[in-house]
């Protein structure tokens, strides 16, 4: 039979948590966003709200054909389209005032369907957004429309809250919360060029010095003893938006402690404009 794997995000985030209060390990969760199988890419980003949406996937061994699921609730699809044995296929209909949390199955001769392959959350509105995350908290709609998905796909780390204000920012909720450690995100995408926003905020300490770290995509140190406080203070909004090359199917986002803990808030990829 035919497998693919969904491996959800296990972490745990100190409901006590605010301006001073202890970080602690509280839940470390390992190979998070590591599919097994199918891999469900987005794979060109329309240019316009009307364009068909294309997708892409490698074949799995055995597959004779394969399904796509969707709707507007992640892992709650309630439409379907069997696409028979093409691994690149397009929706199109798809209605620009809603969002669509998309997987897909395989299937084999014999009548036998895997598991859903990694959900990939599609928005109309924002074509060229091929993926965010809101790092250490729930599920985020900012002021824009743009929805970030909460705590996924990310190898280690520890995450961490605040309730004080954000400086420089109207969406405070997205900046409140954090991934801190030596971690690491990876990110199915088809090859090609993105640009890789990361959001981040000082909530924790409030003295220049007292964190510093570096940041790697695609193993290229592109940001190098980071403090934040002597950038913007503390308890302030702070996006870096850097371009990438991925050639391997994977982007890769790896955070290295200097000082204390690296950390980010939040992160936005989108396809750079030709």
């Amino acid at each position: 039979m035919l497998s693919a794997t969904y491996h959800s995000p296990l972490v745990r985030v100190p409901t006590s948590a605010g301006p001073g209060a202890p970080r602690v390990p509280w839940l470390v969760s390992y190979g998070v966003g590591l599919w097994v199988g199918l891999v469900l890419l987005l794979f060109l980003a329309p240019c316009a709200l009307a364009a068909p949406l294309v997708l892409a996937w490698d074949a799995a061994a055995g597959a004779t054909g394969y399904i796509i699921h969707y709707g507007n609730a992640s892992r709650s699809y309630t439409s379907t389209v069997n696409v028979g044995n093409t691994t690149m296929p397009s929706l199109s209909a798809l209605d620009p005032a809603k969002v669509y949390y998309i997987a897909v199955t395989a299937y084999d001769d014999a009548g036998n369907e895997s598991t859903f392959s990694n959900e990939i959350l599609y928005q109309p509105a924002h074509p060229m957004v091929i993926w965010t995350v809101n790092a250490g908290g729930p599920k985020y709609t900012d002021g824009q429309g743009i929805i970030y998905r909460g705590n996924t796909q990310f190898s280690i780390g520890y995450a961490y809250t605040t309730t004080a204000a954000i400086a420089g920012t109207t969406d405070d909720g997205l900046y409140q919360s954090e991934r801190f450690g030596d971690f690491s995100y990876g990110i199915p995408v088809a090859n090609g060029d993105y640009l890789v926003t990361l959001k981040f905020a000082e909530i924790y300490w409030t003295q220049s010095g007292q964190r510093l770290f570096n940041v790697l995509l695609e193993g290229v140190k592109v940001i190098s003893n980071l403090d934040l406080v002597a950038k913007v203070g503390p308890n302030a909004a702070y996006d870096v938006t850097l371009p990438v090359h991925v050639t391997d199917g994977q982007l890769n986002i790896k955070f290295k402690s200097v000082v204390d803990y690296a950390k980010v808030s939040a992160i936005m990829v989108q396809a750079a404009t030709p």
